[in-house]
């Protein structure tokens, strides 16, 4: 989390509620050095496919009457769904329960919702993920008084934002609240101990997730860095351009994901300046195949020669391979016509095992 700033885990969580010429010749790709849905039955076994590994509902960890109490006024449940981005389905991949809640109540003067509130919880998060968020976020913060990993940050100067990262049997946890409406520092700090004292105590006492679901085929390397993804010099090659260069990474407050679940299965994004600012962008996921096929444009057409299938929208292009998820775009005038099919080979040959 940040204090100046959304934060990485808060991030994606805001966004979502908030949002809702001439072809470069064609260059062979050659590989860079590779750097509330239901509540499940749990099992012993791993998963059939992607699912929820979770044991719980969002209404288990916070509930109406929790809110209701907490909260200055009202807030509905709402459906979370990630942008179209295979890094942004990073935590479904992983199996996270994403929570969400926003108010009748909107900003003065927009039809923006007054206050966001979120949790998030991850399998399999790890003690660094949380330190993470504490050194390079909000940091320091306060102790949690149900947690022994953790901390929690409101501040009377910046009460506006105030969120907590924990880490409790086998799952992390993120949540905050956002409120942009007649909030005050005690009314935040209300909202805020009510997500705290009713998740954390709900997710202590959930059995240890299931294991991760992997592909029983081969499955895609996937990245965990930019050059992982793409280069700048393969840019080049592609597009014919000698100005391409990295200008953002999927981590810190531009993350895609939560509390680090992209590192748990794989999954990056990255964005270039080629030209202009994010010319071209890249992300991956492995294992992420059904995510790709379930959001796939009306407007898509097939593209041949390019993984198991792959589909393209305007200036993007979906590549399916190997059971995960490669996905490439770039703003007009970066990389037009068989440029950007360039640029999906060599991410594919890039992310490949």
């Amino acid at each position: 989390m940040r204090r100046t700033s959304v934060s990485a885990a808060a991030l994606a969580a805001v966004v979502a509620l908030i949002l809702a010429g001439c072809a470069a010749p064609a260059h062979e790709a050659t590989p860079s050095a590779a750097t509330p849905p239901p509540t499940p039955t749990p099992t012993s076994s791993a998963a059939a496919a992607p699912t929820l590994r979770v044991p719980a509902t969002c209404d288990q960890l916070a509930s109406a009457s929790v809110l209701a109490d907490g909260f200055r006024t009202k807030v509905v449940a709402q459906k979370v769904t990630p942008p179209r981005s295979p890094a942004a389905y990073a935590d479904e991949r992983v199996g996270a329960l994403s929570c969400r809640w926003e108010s009748p109540e909107r900003w003065p003067g927009t039809t923006q919702a007054a206050i966001n509130a979120w949790l998030t919880v991850v399998p399999g998060a790890t003690s660094a993920a949380v330190e993470h968020e504490k050194t390079g976020g909000w940091g320091p913060g306060t102790p949690l008084d149900n947690a022994t990993e953790g901390f929690q940050f409101c501040a009377r100067e910046q009460f506006q934002l105030c969120g907590f990262v924990a880490r409790v049997g086998g799952y992390g946890i993120s949540g905050g609240v956002w409120d942009y409406g007649d909030a005050t520092y005690e009314s935040q700090s209300a909202a805020l101990h009510a997500l705290v004292s009713s998740s954390i105590p709900s997710v202590a006492g959930l059995p240890s997730p299931v294991a991760l679901w992997q592909p029983t085929s081969a499955t895609l390397r996937g990245a965990s860095d930019c050059d992982g993804l793409l280069t700048p010099d393969q840019i080049s090659a592609a597009t014919g351009r000698e100005d391409a260069y990295e200008v953002k990474a999927d981590g810190g407050e531009n993350a895609l994901s939560t509390l680090e679940a992209n590192g748990l299965v794989g999954s990056y994004y990255c964005a270039f300046s080629v030209g202009t600012d994010q010319g071209v962008r890249a992300s991956v996921l492995p294992g992420g195949a059904s995510y790709a096929l379930a959001t796939r444009p009306a407007d898509a057409v097939d593209v041949a020669g390019l993984g198991t299938s792959a589909y393209r929208t305007s200036d993007e292009i979906d590549v399916i391979a190997d059971s995960g998820w490669v996905q490439v775009s770039a703003s007009p005038g970066s990389a037009d016509g068989a440029a950007l099919i360039a640029l999906a080979k060599q991410v594919l040959a890039n992310v490949s095992g």
